[in-house]
């Protein structure tokens, strides 16, 4: 028998015995989904591909408001393929918009915690069921008209 399929019988012989990562470790969330729950963003958003539901907003909440408002905050399982990092730090401190608007909540956490979550955001590239989103399921994402970009005048 040569080494390689050695290596392979091992390998079966090893999962057959129960050698798996554990469910509990498996589950573990990332530090940016805890900042995620932390912040309260699960007021108005989901990341079902992560097990993560949005909340319902408790009375009195200066969160509410937002979790009121005529718009639909999506569930972001897939929003990484959308949008970097640095898109994210943007949008989340209002210097971004979508459509002329931009985010209902600005994050007023550290720079730091601000860096972790824009990269998780950023890193969610999956459909709501957790299987990998490819960038052909990309839904469409208006340019956005920059200032600039308006003809003088108008």
């Amino acid at each position: 028998m040569d080494r390689r399929n050695a290596w392979i019988i091992v390998a079966v012989v090893a999962l057959g015995l129960g050698a798996t990562i554990s469910p509990a470790r498996a589950a573990e969330p990332s530090k940016g989904a805890k900042l995620f729950v932390k912040n309260r963003c699960t007021t108005c958003h989901s990341v079902k591909a992560v097990g993560i539901e949005k909340k319902a907003a408790e009375a009195g909440d200066a969160a509410t408001d937002v979790a009121k408002a005529k718009r639909k905050p999506p569930d972001l399982s897939g929003i990484g393929l959308q949008h970097d990092a640095a898109w994210f730090s943007r949008w989340l401190q209002k210097k971004e918009t979508v459509e002329g608007k931009t985010h209902m909540k600005k994050f007023l956490g550290p720079a730091a915690d601000l860096k972790t979550v824009t990269e998780w955001l950023a890193s969610l590239k999956m459909n709501e069921d957790g299987t990998p989103k490819t960038a052909a399921e990309k839904p469409e994402v208006k340019p956005e008209e920059k200032p600039a970009d308006k003809p003088a005048g108008k």
